[in-house]
């Protein structure tokens, strides 16, 4: 195309108003910049952007100050602004595979936000205030490194849509449940869930509601239990060291005492842990047998 006197002729391939326009479509165009004529777009409400080769947010953005809908994926944006919270207007934000590294807090601050798309990035977390965005229905933050959910993410009561898979999840916010609606679709899968487990999330809300409630119920308290394994010629004293262990208090053992084959005693030094202690016969026609409890 031949280079014209007109930079947003040249730009766009056609004449446009910038006073009129409230769309703008500028994808696909190998752009490392956004150029200064696009400030002329006041009444600006939807910028399509995506597919260029942006390594920046453009600050330009501020001047559209009416703008509902940013599509900027595909570049190489590696971070968003605090100044975002300025857009008030902004509706739907899309900002797939940029190499995103975190979210700032000021993104929670903007009050009309309905579709929040960041998938595909390389956040390792979510903001702590996402739950202010109460107007938001769809959230896509999968294919990230996201290991912790922000708790307030349970007050995103109108959410219809939250896509998370493809994470490293270990576990979900209490209450996670119950927050919404069996009609929301979720999306955990390909996370390395454990509480709740990633069978009973792959079965919905609803399983992971009564998961979450019984466990509430329960008051269920994992305690770690480590193995203790005692191994010594017959008679040097084990048995007499775990009785003293586990009373507290010396009790020497006697002959007639002496453990035969193994035996299997458990220690409780504290209420937070469990110790499963192996006692095993000091004569040598038990050693064959240790290679069945040494692991």
């Amino acid at each position: 195309m031949a280079q014209t006197n007109d930079p947003l002729f040249d730009l766009l391939g056609f004449e446009v108003d910038p006073e009129e326009t409230e769309l703008l479509n500028i994808n696909a165009r190998r752009l490392k910049q956004l150029p200064e004529e696009l400030c002329k777009f006041r009444r600006l409400k939807s910028l399509i952007a995506d597919a260029n080769e942006l390594d920046v947010f453009p600050s330009i953005m501020f001047n559209f100050q009416l703008l509902e809908m940013l599509n900027l994926r595909a570049n190489k944006i590696p971070r968003i602004p605090e100044g975002i919270r300025e857009l008030c207007q902004l509706r739907y934000v899309f900002m797939d595979d940029n190499g995103l590294t975190e979210l700032p807090d000021t993104l929670c601050d903007l009050p009309n936000m309905e579709w929040l798309q960041v998938s595909g990035n390389k956040l390792t977390s979510l903001p702590g205030q996402i739950g202010k965005l109460k107007t938001l229905s769809r959230l896509n933050a999968s294919r990230n490194q996201i290991v912790r959910l922000p708790p307030s993410i349970v007050e995103l009561s109108r959410l219809q849509q939250l896509l998370l898979q493809g994470n490293k999840l270990t576990s979900l916010p209490a209450r996670f449940g119950e927050a919404f609606s069996d009609q929301v679709n979720v999306g955990l899968h390909d996370n390395p869930l454990a509480q709740p487990p990633i069978e009973v999330c792959e079965q919905g809300i609803l399983a992971i509601r009564a998961y979450q409630d019984e466990l509430q119920r329960s008051d269920a308290v994992v305690t770690p239990r480590l193995k203790v394994v005692l191994i010594g010629e017959s008679l040097a004293g084990k048995t007499s060291l775990i009785n003293a262990l586990v009373e507290g208090k010396s009790n020497l053992t006697g002959i007639a005492d002496r453990t035969h084959c193994v035996n299997i005693v458990q220690w409780f030094p504290t209420r937070d842990v469990v110790f499963e202690v192996y006692d095993f016969g000091g004569h040598e026609v038990y050693y064959m047998s240790h290679q069945y409890f040494i692991t």
